[in-house]
């Protein structure tokens, strides 16, 4: 009896622990990486976890690991503190990292999903006209880029063509793409240089404009391209400097690169002589003045060469170009600026960093000067930025013409605008989500208007970014009364997010708004992931 109760007893514990297992250990950071084409997993794809560059010293502190069979991997232990993650396989276009910053503690416990896409590769070769293989020639792709709700052409991809003229490029993503050929730069072009090479796109073209665009898909390999290098006509431009000495000044072709640096050499009698292609040119570079205090001047001005030009006149010119305007309320309103500088606004719609501002006085009235190259030669659009949220731009005329909310040209002689405002603005805020219900911070809100202008002009829109601060909350202000959508982007590119194309294509997806005059509407937003969205930048790029 007594050793029956001892056995029991003995028992206990062992039931008790098997009862009771103890937590299975989670790793700091797990996920998979698959196939972005085909959705299957991705096996040996490397994992690198690092800390952010302006974090740490030289060198940064990193962790690597594996994908097993099933393309999933984990990291554990790892320290309180933010980090980027970051995968890669061979076969397959580096993609970076994650997007904004991944923390310890994590304040969620999903899962990373890396979609890798399988690199597409062009195979192909470049001779010249004659059929000769020309020396340090190169090879490029040309793809849309988005800024500000425009879109231009940016080369991407580029390789060497080797000693036999065959070339290879890897790592593309799937989209739409010119195709160049470039000969090497070789310096200044000679004085009695007849013809030079030009860059020439697939098939057989001088101009992009009339080259056939490529459709390449993921994982993709075009064989067998050929690109033959075309040569054009040389014609003299010979001139002098006018009231100025010790010129240098280069000349640039206006919607194109060249394969030469267009400067010539300046004689010590201020004449000169260069050999250039038909088109249109900026000259850009600095002189002395000839006459007292001899100080040194700017060379900016335009040309045109249609042939032999004898008598070209470089002269110092006022490189800037001045625009002013007025910003107007209406009668008896008062534009309350709120203690804050309201902001007249360019923006380039080529490239995200000619962007510029201009302060608005108390009287309402602008003025400043522009020289970016971006500004000149591509579209801009007109905006306001206004700290009175009861306050919206109703239009914007420039020389008279009507710009709100569409692209224009600025002319080299600047000009002048014409802002009205008014009030009873709407507003839209609220918070972006993951499909899970959690707060989604790497995200931007894009808002739209659905009244189509009669005239034919652009609805408004507007996108904004959500920083890591904003937690996914945003708000929007200065809002015309109207009919709108509004949506939000995963992991999206601006320029991308506030593409008219883009955006529009998800039109069924948004949520629909009213807002009437000093309205204040709120919204929860489901955030549009990446692999919902990316197929659609695809077929614009």
């Amino acid at each position: 009896m007594t050793l029956r109760l001892v056995l029991v007893l003995m028992m206990v514990p062992v039931f008790w622990a098997q009862s009771s297992p103890r937590p299975k250990p989670r790793p700091t950071f797990q996920g998979k990486v698959v196939n972005a084409a085909t959705g299957q997993p991705i096996p040996e794809a490397t994992i690198v976890l690092a800390v952010p560059p302006e974090r740490h010293t030289s060198p940064p502190p990193t962790r690597v690991t594996n994908t097993d069979a099933k393309g999933r991997f984990a990291l554990w232990a790892v320290p309180t503190g933010a980090y980027l993650i970051t995968a890669s396989r061979r076969g397959f276009v580096d993609m970076g990292a994650t997007g904004p910053y991944i923390k310890v503690p994590s304040e969620s416990n999903e899962e990373i999903v890396f979609r890798l896409v399988p690199q597409a590769i062009i195979r192909g070769t470049v001779e010249d006209e004659d059929g000769v293989i020309p020396t340090g020639a190169s090879v490029n792709l040309r793809r849309r880029e988005f800024h500000n709700g425009g879109s231009h052409y940016k080369a991407t991809n580029e390789a060497r063509v080797r000693a036999d003229g065959t070339f290879v490029l890897g790592g593309i993503l799937p989209g739409h793409y010119y195709l160049a050929a470039s000969s090497a730069p070789t310096g200044a072009i000679e004085p009695r240089q007849e013809r030079t090479t030009i860059d020439t796109f697939f098939p057989d073209e001088s101009d992009q404009a009339s080259a056939r665009l490529i459709e390449i898909a993921a994982g993709q390999e075009l064989n067998g391209i050929t690109i033959r290098l075309k040569s054009e006509r040389l014609y003299s431009v010979r001139g002098h400097l006018s009231e100025i000495e010790k010129g240098s000044f280069q000349f640039f072709p206006r919607g194109g690169a060249s394969p030469n640096q267009l400067r010539p050499i300046v004689n010590s009698n201020g004449s000169f002589e260069i050999r250039l292609r038909t088109g249109d040119y900026l000259i850009v570079g600095s002189a002395t003045q000839k006459s007292p205090p001899k100080s040194t001047v700017s060379i900016y001005q335009t040309v045109t060469v249609r042939g032999d030009m004898e008598t070209l006149a470089i002269h110092a010119t006022d490189t800037t170009r001045t625009i002013r305007g007025t910003v107007r309320t209406e009668p008896g309103q008062n534009p309350g600026w709120n203690g804050s500088q309201p902001i007249f606004l360019l923006s380039s719609m080529i490239s995200d960093w000619s962007n510029q501002g201009y302060g608005v006085n108390e009287d309402g009235s602008f003025q400043g000067d522009y020289m970016s190259h971006s500004l000149v030669d591509g579209e801009v659009r007109a905006g306001l930025y206004l700290p009175n949220p009861e306050l919206y731009v109703k239009s914007i005329r420039f020389n008279g013409s009507d710009v709100t909310h569409q692209p224009f040209r600025l002319p080299y002689e600047g000009g002048e605008f014409d802002v009205s405002l008014a009030s009873s603005a709407a507003g839209v805020s609220g918070v972006v989500q993951t499909a899970k219900g959690r707060r989604d911070k790497a995200s931007c809100v894009t808002i739209w208007s659905t009244n189509e202008p009669v005239d034919g002009s652009s609805a408004f829109s507007a996108t904004v970014p959500l920083g890591e601060e904003a937690k996914g909350s945003f708000q929007l202000e200065n809002l015309p009364p109207g009919e709108y959508r509004i949506n939000a982007w995963a992991e999206v590119g601006l320029g991308l997010a506030s593409y008219p194309e883009f955006f529009k294509a998800f039109g069924s997806t948004a949520i629909r708004l009213t807002l009437k005059s000093g309205t204040q509407a709120t919204v929860t937003l489901t955030a549009i992931p990446s692999h919902a969205w990316e197929s659609q930048a695809w077929k614009l790029r």
